[in-house]
């Protein structure tokens, strides 16, 4: 199918490209003038330039598509300017379903949150409980309005609609606010706790692909509402989770609820000011949505589209470990890089034995092995490096950044020695 896609360079388009290109599914992606496009262009895909917020951009791209999977939206927490999240949360929806309309496909998959259901009287709530009154951040309200702007041309025009609703989604390369918090408690810059007793509910951003692609697939479910997630944590279950992947120490200072809701707002209004973020990501709708939590199952998608749910515990190594890559190969760049003539033998993931190699560059962040059988990215190298001394040697492990036909950059994950000390004891 030809498959038209909003929102294509986010976090979750991204995910969902990479798997699309894996299947006999065409997609075209709507990016705008100012987008990152690199990995989409590393994938070979379409690209249409556009903005969901002008409708006279969609028509065009979306002409001759089969289905339109809708990801494109505003999910942060503060915008300095308000008025984007209506245009684009809202108007921005209106406009790439009535284009969907006049397109006739056959099919939209509109991405939503299960934020718009606020907190409703069931317990864990689900797809088809009465959506709660109330919603939390100006996120989650634009997001709500146009989820009945999709509903309302459902129902009144036949649009062939069928709405996903996340969970909070974890994985590598995540760019929500979540990773932002994931980030500082590793990096131990977070000085306080709150809102311990609250629940949230997650996914897996593989399952949230793979749940919208069988979505698409999916025969006669036009009209039908999935949630994607099912594990549900106390924020301090949470964070002793965290803790345990990345090995980071819990905060000590725990803030009464009422006290970061006062930081909180304090921060919000500051930003106002300034014009920048809140501190530490503490904006007002950020610090409701945490206190009031979202306590929500999703077997639908489970019987209904056999998606199968990864442990969260997975989905945090994922996502702290690319954290850490990103930080190392910032350092990478910035730390000195030494010429080298070492001898390296070397064993890489999925391989029984050791290779013989050659190591010509290295830094406290990374190395440059030089063997005529380079691993492939993302996988796992242990290494000894061989001195001048006889039975002399250093261990390292690391994980391939990338290879060519003569060799493999490695980030270095760990070492025996630190890199400065291990260059001095071979001169």
């Amino acid at each position: 199918m030809k498959v038209f896609i909003t929102g294509a360079t986010g976090f979750i388009g991204t995910h969902l490209l990479r798997r699309l290109v894996e299947t006999k599914h065409e997609p075209i992606c709507l990016v705008r003038r100012q987008s990152n496009i690199r990995e989409l262009e590393k994938l070979g895909v379409e690209l249409a330039l556009g903005d969901i917020r002008d409708k006279g951009t969609l028509r065009a791209p979306m002409a001759g598509c089969d289905w339109v999977i809708h990801l494109a939206g505003i999910s942060s927490f503060w915008e300095p300017d308000k008025q984007l999240y209506t245009q684009t949360n809202v108007q921005g929806t209106r406009n790439v379903m009535e284009c969907a309309l006049e397109a006739s496909v056959s099919k939209v998959v509109h991405v939503s949150t299960m934020a718009v259901y606020g907190k409703p009287a069931d317990s864990p709530f689900n797809e088809d409980s009465t959506i709660g009154p109330q919603r939390f951040s100006m996120y989650a309200r634009t997001k709500y309005e146009g989820d009945l702007v999709a509903w309302g041309l459902h129902h009144k025009k036949m649009l062939p609609l069928v709405v996903c609703y996340p969970a909070v989604v974890l994985g590598a390369v995540g760019t929500n606010h979540l990773s932002g918090i994931i980030r500082r408690f590793i990096q131990h810059r977070m000085p306080a706790k709150a809102f311990m007793n609250s629940i949230h509910t997650y996914t897996h951003i593989n399952d949230v692909t793979e749940a919208l692609i069988r979505a698409a697939e999916k025969q006669d479910n036009i009209g039908q509402r999935y949630f994607i997630g099912d594990h549900r944590l106390q924020t301090r279950d949470f964070l002793r989770l965290v803790s345990s992947v990345s090995g980071a120490y819990i905060p000590r200072i725990t803030l009464p609820d009422s006290v970061a809701m006062l930081c909180a707002h304090f921060f919000t209004v500051f930003a106002g000011l300034t014009g920048k973020p809140p501190v530490l990501g503490m904006a007002a709708d950020y610090a409701r949505t945490a206190r009031e939590g979202m306590i929500a199952e999703g077997t639908r998608a489970q019987q209904e589209l056999g998606i199968t749910y990864t442990p969260i515990k997975d989905a945090l190594a994922e996502e702290i470990d690319y954290l850490r890559m990103t930080e190392k190969l910032y350092d990478r760049r910035r730390s000195e890089r030494h010429q080298v003539d070492l001898n390296v033998l070397y064993q890489a993931q999925g391989q029984d034995h050791e290779i013989k190699a050659h190591l010509s560059n290295i830094s406290e962040g990374g190395m440059l092995i030089d063997t005529d059988l380079p691993s492939g990215k993302g996988k796992y190298v242990s290494a000894n490096l061989f001195g001048d001394q006889p039975g002399r040697y250093f261990y390292v492990r690391g994980r391939v950044l990338r290879k060519t036909e003569s060799g493999m950059a490695v980030e270095i994950i760990h070492s025996d020695k630190e890199i400065n000390h291990i260059l001095s004891e071979m001169k």
